[in-house]
């Protein structure tokens, strides 16, 4: 962040930045997490004000933020919980979400360069049904993001319209439709 790296290492119910000059881990929780063995946690550093932060998601609790100073707080903005975070380019992607209702086909990303703003600007959401799957994982490649399903894969981009993003689906290497 702004110059300064971090390590921090994420638990199931803490998480801890390393501090190199007491060569401990120091416990910058804030609240506890309360996931299991069977949520996984994800980690994403998206923009905020201009500098990176790491936004860490259970899909138990509220997607959490670390700025490197202080405890972790919930991400600002009213995000939906997720399985899957991303950084992609200025955005915080946030996959299989629930908003209250699961929504595991969806896709949402929050204002351009602001992870904490999730209504408004250029926020959105898609809902990837095509093929009736789950989402089971998402990552970058080069300039697209990659929604990975069972037997399909989706790629997004960035284009310049209101939209913010378009998609692309992939079924079982067979078929393609934009």
């Amino acid at each position: 962040r702004q110059g300064v790296k971090y390590e921090i290492r994420v638990g199931l119910s803490k998480i801890n930045e390393w501090n190199a000059s007491t060569t401990t881990w120091d416990d910058v929780t804030g609240s506890d997490l309360t996931g299991t063995t069977d949520d996984p946690i994800d980690i994403a550093t998206p923009l905020l004000s201009g500098a990176r932060i790491a936004v860490i998601t259970n899909y138990i609790d509220n997607p959490r933020k670390y700025t490197g100073s202080g405890n972790t707080a919930d991400l600002g903005g009213s995000p939906p919980k997720a399985k899957f975070a991303l950084e992609y380019g200025s955005y915080l992607v946030l996959a299989y979400v629930n908003d209250g209702s699961v929504r595991q086909m969806r896709v949402q990303w929050c204002d351009t360069g602001d992870s904490e703003t999730w209504s408004g600007g250029n926020s959105g959401s898609k809902d990837l049904v095509e093929d009736g799957e789950d989402i089971t994982g998402m990552a970058q490649y080069d300039n697209y993001v990659a929604i990975h399903k069972e037997t399909a894969i989706y790629l997004g981009y960035l284009i310049s319209t209101s939209n913010i993003f378009k998609t692309c689906f992939f079924k079982e290497s067979l078929y393609f439709s934009c």
